[in-house]
């Protein structure tokens, strides 16, 4: 008869086989654990990915309070011949947003270098499965951030294109006002 060994090698103690029984019992809570806490870390990514793949606050959606409160400034800025006022609000709306839609890139930039870690990671163990999965989800934050960044370049775009408009136009009203002088 040969010497039964229990788990990791170890000879079996005077009980028989309950330490086998208490080790088997042990993994699989440790396998539920680590089932119950990669789900968990899983979940946390998706819910980050989701969040931060929203698309951007619009201040005007959010707090028809804020509109109403900006119309009337720009109203009553009007009639005191104040015009700076609405510019200068414009102005810092888009600021706010330049900053909130930097900030956006920034989380996508994070999220998208932590994927593609994940999924070297995931190939340096030869975990296939994990590593098509981060893969995937690192080329879908890079494609949504070179959404974001095309449409940001769009809107500042459309801002030069209308700045170039007015400056069109004053010079326009100047030579106009010029001819009637001579």
């Amino acid at each position: 008869m040969g010497l039964g060994l229990g788990p990791l090698g170890h000879p079996p103690t005077a009980g028989g086989g309950g330490d086998d029984q208490d080790f088997a019992d042990l993994l699989t809570q440790l396998a539920q654990r680590t089932l119950a806490a990669q789900q968990g870390a899983q979940q946390a990514g998706s819910d980050y990915g989701a969040a931060a793949a929203a698309p951007p606050p619009d201040v005007y959606q959010q707090h028809p309070l804020a509109i109403a409160a900006s119309q009337a400034l720009a109203r009553i800025a009007q009639g005191l011949g104040q015009a700076q006022a609405p510019a200068e609000t414009a102005a810092t709306i888009r600021a706010k947003q330049g900053e909130l839609l930097a900030g956006r890139l920034a989380n996508l930039a994070s999220l998208h270098q932590d994927y593609q870690l994940k999924a070297k990671q995931a190939s340096d163990i030869g975990d296939l499965e994990s590593q098509i999965k981060f893969k995937a989800l690192a080329d879908k934050v890079a494609a949504k951030r070179a959404e974001l960044h095309d449409t940001a370049m769009e809107h500042i775009g459309a801002g030069h294109d209308v700045a170039a408009q007015k400056r069109a136009e004053t010079a326009a009203g100047a030579t106009i006002q010029a001819a009637n002088i001579r």
